[in-house]
């Protein structure tokens, strides 16, 4: 488990993160499935990964679906859907919250 910085993206369908950011994570993504995906600058590279576990504050959720990038792009992890789509997210004085749907 590490701590790490993040985007909330809710135009991205899946977690996804570069090359780069997966091998500092040590995760083996190229055991992953080879996808293309489209990004806002194309038609890239990437795998298909499950994450054992996403943790946003207390909320964590287990085997979240996540892209990793051939790659240094994108720089920042984006939280996408495969996260978001789980959770309730609301904005309480200006700060987005994350809650678990039970």
């Amino acid at each position: 488990s590490q701590a790490v910085s993040f985007l909330v993206e809710t135009g991205a369908t899946s977690v996804a993160m570069s090359a780069l950011m997966a091998q500092k994570l040590r995760i083996d993504y190229r055991a992953g499935r080879p996808v293309n995906v489209q990004t806002a600058n194309g038609v890239a590279r990437g795998y298909a990964v499950v994450l054992q576990s996403v943790s946003v504050g207390t909320v964590k959720l287990s085997n979240v679906e996540a892209i990793v990038n051939d790659g240094a792009f994108p720089a920042d992890i984006l939280l996408g859907n495969s996260y978001l789509s789980r959770v309730e997210m609301n904005v309480d004085d200006g700060v987005l919250v994350l809650q678990a749907k039970f």
